[in-house]
């Protein structure tokens, strides 16, 4: 998991050749798979083995084979301590490139009882979150 400072280091996160994707390059792709709606579906690996049941129409034909990892929490919720971990089999969730305002960046997320990709910006950029590259 990475904070999106570490996302978007200059250093690069990326190996030489890739990216990390645009909020942009995010919406192209879920597009490409028939729309949000069914786009997680087909970015889940199918089965439980580690994702939480149901794992809603996975069936992973775009060959992304998302997992579930969850993510960094970095404020406190519900008396829960700073930097803990949520949702670790039951979501899936990657930082894109974009920052959507001052203290947030967009995200796309999938989850095991649900088909679709979805969009938010409701972490900070504090948050922990999974990382995918793409080539250029």
């Amino acid at each position: 998991m990475y904070n999106w400072y570490a996302v978007n280091d200059s250093r690069g996160l990326a190996p030489a050749g890739s990216h990390i994707p645009s909020y942009e390059e995010l919406l192209t792709l879920a597009a490409n798979l028939g729309g949000e709606k069914v786009a997680g579906g087909k970015m889940k690996e199918e089965g439980t083995a580690h994702w939480d049941e149901p794992n809603k129409k996975a069936n992973n034909t775009s060959g992304f084979t998302g997992l579930p990892g969850g993510y960094r929490v970095s404020s406190s919720i519900n008396n829960e301590k700073y930097g803990f971990f949520r949702y670790l089999e039951s979501d899936g969730s990657w930082f894109s490139s974009s920052k959507a305002s001052t203290n947030t960046a967009w995200r796309f997320s999938m989850v095991n009882d649900k088909s679709y990709m979805s969009f938010d910006n409701n972490f900070t950029l504090q948050c922990g979150l999974s990382v995918r590259c793409i080539k250029d």
